[in-house]
């Protein structure tokens, strides 16, 4: 028999890298944003989420970092821009210290962009 015991924190942490909860970050066309970086140092898991008005350019890069000086791409992970809303999100198992996400946009025209970053111990 399996015993289960509840209890324990159930905290959840969250950061805005990119703009905030009632503003956004703005990317002028032809260029690229790296957000800040998210500590997930207590953290196995972290959700990222997001809203863009460029439906255009279909994903976001996720970049991780030991030192939050030295990025590297996840070549297997990044997430797709819902192409009517310009909604994003996603669960990323986290093995590293830092986390975050890069933009480039090249739709033409300048883009808007908000995203977060949590962690649930």
């Amino acid at each position: 028999m399996l015993q289960v015991s509840a209890g324990g924190d159930k905290s959840a942490l969250s950061s805005w890298v990119l703009g905030g909860s009632s503003s956004t970050a703005s990317i002028s066309d032809a260029t690229t944003l790296a957000s800040s970086s998210f500590d997930a140092d207590n953290y196995d898991v972290v959700t990222i989420a997001g809203n863009s008005s460029n439906t255009n350019d279909s994903s976001l890069d996720i970049e991780v970092s030991m030192d939050n000086a030295i990025w590297f791409k996840l070549a297997d992970k990044y997430l797709n821009v819902d192409w009517q809303s310009g909604d994003f999100g996603m669960t990323v198992e986290v093995a590293t210290r830092y986390i975050r996400v890069k933009r480039s946009n090249t739709s033409g025209s300048t883009e808007t962009i908000k995203a977060l970053i949590a962690g649930k111990k």
